[in-house]
């Protein structure tokens, strides 16, 4: 017999148990869902929480992404595998080293 608390967790790249998967989803989606209220006030209000939504998008997708749990999904949306050393480094040489972006 199935568990079905388990099937989701366990079918993926890099499998999880149960707590890790729901702490990990619940987690994520609450700062999502925090930072879509802001991003609704910033569209009203341009000059408040600039980059706030689209920062916690990028770090939720590397979280993600970092995971190894995806590899199908990013080869299915035409990503394949993402090294954010490279992507890193690409970003320091455009700015001349001055600056490390956070991603």
């Amino acid at each position: 017999m199935k568990n079905i608390f388990l099937t989701h967790p366990h079918e993926t790249n890099n499998p999880q148990g149960y707590w890790e998967h729901c702490i990990f989803s619940i987690t994520n989606c609450l700062v999502l869902i925090w930072f879509s209220l802001l991003g609704i006030i910033h569209g009203i209000f341009p000059f408040m929480f600039k980059f706030s939504t689209s920062s916690a998008i990028i770090r939720s997708f590397k979280r993600l992404v970092l995971s190894n749990r995806h590899a199908d999904e990013l080869e299915k949306y035409g990503l394949g595998r993402i090294d954010f050393r490279a992507v890193n480094n690409l970003l320091k040489k455009r700015t001349g080293g001055t600056h490390t972006p956070k991603i």
